[in-house]
């Protein structure tokens, strides 16, 4: 009678174990999950899109989309939505989407953000001055640096000022300050006028003011702007 040598026997026993424990190891792998916006900076009135990716793609997936900054107004329950961003001067569109149908414990939310103005142009300019709520006698102060130190050091400029104001400040209160505003820097300042241009450009949250110092043939000094 032949025997097996036991460390043989073992051997045999462990690769068997091992062959068993592979078996049973989960073999769905969890895919990479994104959301891929647009590239740059989007102009207004163009809706912004939004795909997510699945790599690599699973079948059967379902699509649940939430925005901020816009409305959806295509694609929900898709891999792809157009979104209309909210009618400010300037705002971050953020989309996230919540993907079902992945193996468990699995990553299935994914964000992505964009920003959506009326004129891409304006980010290169700059911001002079940024501000919300202040006195008439601390406007003052800023425009003054504005349209005095402003076109002093950069004299091939036009300095630009846009206010944005709550939905529920009333239509004259609006026009006052406006007006208010174009008093000081016309008759007190003396400013020329093709120097200095003053816009109210939209209905939001909170007021706002924002300063520039633009090119004469800027987009914001154009007509077509306030279309936007």
């Amino acid at each position: 009678m032949r025997l097996i040598p036991t460390i043989t026997i073992g051997f045999f026993l462990l690769v068997l174990s091992g062959a068993v424990i592979a078996q049973e190891k989960p073999t769905a792998e969890c895919p990479t999950i994104s959301v891929a916006g647009p590239a740059g900076v989007i102009a207004r009135p163009e809706l912004v899109t939004f795909v997510a990716k699945v790599e690599p793609n699973h079948d059967s997936l379902k699509y649940l989309w939430s925005v901020s900054g816009g409305v959806i107004v295509s694609g929900q329950g898709t891999p792809r939505i157009s979104v209309r961003p909210d009618s400010y001067a300037a705002v971050q569109v953020t989309a996230s989407v919540h993907i079902t149908g992945l193996p468990n414990k699995c990553m299935n939310i994914a964000t992505e953000t964009a920003v959506s103005v009326c004129d891409p142009e304006s980010i290169f300019y700059g911001i002079w001055n940024l501000y919300g709520d202040l006195t008439w006698e601390e406007e003052r102060k800023r425009l003054d640096e504005l349209v005095i130190r402003g076109l002093k050091e950069q004299p091939g400029k036009v300095a630009y000022v846009e206010k944005s104001f709550r939905f529920d400040v009333p239509w004259q209160t609006r026009e006052a300050q406006i007006l208010r505003i174009k008093n000081y820097v016309y008759k007190t300042r003396r400013i020329p006028k093709n120097k200095f241009a003053i816009k109210q450009k939209s209905l939001g949250p909170s007021n706002g003011t924002k300063m520039q110092l633009v090119p004469p043939d800027a987009y914001v000094l154009t007509s077509y702007y306030l279309e936007c």
